[in-house]
């Protein structure tokens, strides 16, 4: 149940924007400038209200490096990074397996091919620079979360 809660706020912070059906209003955007990884060069901005969270998803090796300013939409392609880091941190095993598309050669779009979680978009396609919907994004955890085994959902995120 931690691990849900866990991944559940990290997706939520990295793909998060405001709901379609809220009524936009003006807000005073306060921005927050961190190191990304202690050691490795780059920075993340991330709204104020989330500094900590992703401060926390990247010290568990959640946010990969490429990934600088979160208040953006994320990629399809940038999604399966996400799946990949969270798949190979929790189970400490790197996917070796890959299943090609016809408009990428991302090795995570790869690798979350191979074990299901990804289909792509149809006739082979993959549509890499898509923007995610929630949907989308919702079916992949949900496949993702169907292939661990009950021991690795009790990693400890502590």
């Amino acid at each position: 149940m931690k691990i849900c809660l866990c991944l559940s706020l990290v997706i939520a912070l990295l793909c998060g924007s405001v709901s379609p059906w809220v009524t936009p209003r003006p807000f005073a955007r306060s921005a927050t400038v961190t190191q990304l990884l202690e050691g490795q060069a780059g920075y993340v901005i991330t709204d104020s209200w989330a500094a900590a969270y992703v401060d926390r998803a990247a010290s568990l090796g959640f946010v990969p490096p490429t990934f600088t300013d979160l208040t953006l939409p994320i990629t399809r392609a940038e999604f399966t990074d996400l799946a990949v880091r969270l798949y190979e941190n929790l189970t400490g095993t790197e996917i070796t397996g890959q299943v090609s598309f016809n408009d990428t050669n991302d090795l995570n779009v790869q690798k979350m091919g191979y074990l299901g979680v990804v289909f792509g978009v149809g006739g082979g396609y993959f549509n890499p620079y898509g923007i995610i919907t929630r949907e989308q994004a919702a079916v992949m955890l949900v496949r993702l979360f169907d292939i661990f085994t009950p021991a690795e959902l009790t990693y400890n995120l502590d």
